[in-house]
C-alpha cells in the first residue's frame, strides 16, 4: 500500500498595494447626492409647467368647442340668426321664450360651468357672426388669488 502525503498549503493574502483613490469618500457622496437632488427638483418643475400648460390647452380646446357649439345653434336657427347678438356680461334670459333665449342660456351656462370664470359674447354683422368666449387661466404661482383673463374669437359667415 502506498501512502499519501497531505501537505497543508498556506494561502498568503497579497500584498496591500495601498492607492490613495481607493475608494469614495464622503464629500465626494455628498456632491453626488446634490447633483441628483438638484436633477430631480429640475425635472418636477419640468413636470409641473408640463402640467400647466396640458391644463391651459384644454382650456383653448372648450372655448373653440364652445363658439363652434353657438355657431351651430344659430345654423339651426336661420330665421332668428340677427336677434342672438350678447354683450360680454349680459345675463342669460331667465325665462326663455324662443329658441334663441333657450340657446343663449344653455350657451352661457355652459361656458361658465366648463370655463374658469367664462363668459362670451356674440355679435351679428350683415350675415358674419363672431363668437368671443373668455375665460381665467390660473398662473403658475398659488399665491395669486386671479389669473390671467383669455378670449378666443371665431368668425364665421352663416
Amino acid at each position: 500500500m502506498q501512502h499519501v502525503r497531505h501537505t497543508s498549503m498556506r494561502v498568503r493574502p497579497l500584498p496591500h498595494r495601498g492607492s490613495p483613490e481607493a475608494g469614495f469618500s464622503l464629500i465626494e457622496v455628498l456632491v453626488t447626492l446634490v447633483v441628483l437632488a438638484l436633477g430631480l427638483l429640475g425635472l418636477a418643475a419640468v413636470q409641473a409647467n408640463g402640467l400647466k400648460y396640458n391644463n391651459n390647452a384644454h382650456l383653448r380646446s372648450l372655448a373653440a368647442m364652445l363658439a363652434n357649439d353657438m355657431i351651430d345653434r344659430m345654423r339651426a336657427n336661420p330665421t332668428a340668426a340677427d336677434a342672438y347678438d350678447l354683450d360680454m356680461d349680459d345675463e342669460a334670459p331667465e325665462t326663455p321664450a324662443s329658441r334663441r333665449d333657450v340657446d343663449i342660456a344653455e350657451w352661457l351656462l355652459k361656458v361658465s360651468n366648463l370655463l374658469p370664470g367664462g363668459d362670451g359674447a356674440i355679435d351679428v354683422d350683415t350675415g358674419v357672426v363672431t363668437i368671443t368666449v373668455q375665460w381665467v387661466e390660473r398662473s403658475g404661482d398659488p399665491a395669486a388669488a386671479n389669473g390671467e383673463t383669455h378670449q378666443m374669437q371665431v368668425s364665421t359667415r352663416l
